[in-house]
């Protein structure tokens, strides 16, 4: 198998993008399909409509959903002491496609890709005081109808049979690149409507916990990737609950 590096660099959003945390800003924030835009008609007059992702639409003040998303990133205030964030990030596609077929659920998870490929994502970097030697980041992604419920789903049903996990990818620093982990995982802090934490190990100095949350059409997943050192931990529940407690607003309607 080849190394890891370049697979969990890319799932951490490792590349700063020098934005102002929880500033609000166009740009590029969608899917890697940008016909997949979940950025509807503009309102009509009165509160704004509430489309099949749950989102309610802002386009009427000539907000996208990417930069209601980027508002919707914690600001320093809202995180435990030791932790900060750092502005947005952006991240590699590796598309990863799982060796046994029963597994992919879990990869699409881990990459937002294939069943889990959302409609509009950000990605905010995470600092912690405790673990320089980490790479911590959160994604919020929306997903179109009944999808964010679904992927969880059948990430949880594959995660009794993915206990050695290996995929392929289209790592751009390793083509062809194929990586095997130890895969353990349970609940993750038991927020939102649902929850899993993954922990891939690599048995190499790279390794990496997913923790997915789902606030209805919402699946916030939050990265952390041990670069070096000791392996890296999850990213605590204080942290990650006030992430959810910031992105519930945007699933509920508008009155």
């Amino acid at each position: 198998m080849h190394t890891a590096r370049g697979r969990l660099a890319a799932a951490a959003v490792v590349v700063p993008l020098v934005l102002a945390a929880g500033a609000c800003r166009s740009g590029s924030g969608e899917a890697r399909d940008p016909k997949r835009s979940s950025d509807g008609p503009a309102a009509a007059a009165g509160s704004p409509a509430v489309p099949s992702d749950g989102v309610p639409d802002a386009t009427k003040s000539g907000e996208s959903t990417a930069e209601r998303l980027r508002a919707a990133w914690v600001v320093p205030g809202d995180l435990p002491p030791g932790w900060t964030p750092t502005g947005e990030a952006t991240r590699v596609a590796l598309n990863p496609r799982a060796t046994k077929p029963q597994c992919q659920p879990i990869a699409d998870l881990e990459d937002l890709s294939g069943a889990a490929t959302p409609t509009t994502v950000t990605h905010l970097g995470l600092d912690s005081e405790d673990a320089p030697g980490t790479v911590n980041a959160v994604s919020i992604a929306v997903l179109p109808g009944d999808g964010a419920a679904k992927a969880l789903e059948a990430a949880w049903k594959a995660l009794p049979s993915c206990g050695d996990f290996a995929v392929w990818t289209d790592d751009p620093a390793d083509p062809g690149a194929a990586t095997e982990d130890t895969l353990t995982g349970g609940p993750g802090h038991g927020i939102g409507d649902d929850s899993l934490t993954m922990d891939f190990d690599t048995g190499e100095q790279y390794s990496s916990v997913v923790t997915v949350v789902r606030v209805g059409p919402i699946l916030l997943r939050g990265t952390s990737v041990g670069m070096y050192g000791p392996p890296p931990t999850a990213i605590p529940k204080a942290v990650m609950k006030a992430q959810v407690d910031k992105i519930a607003g945007l699933t509920r309607p508008a009155r």
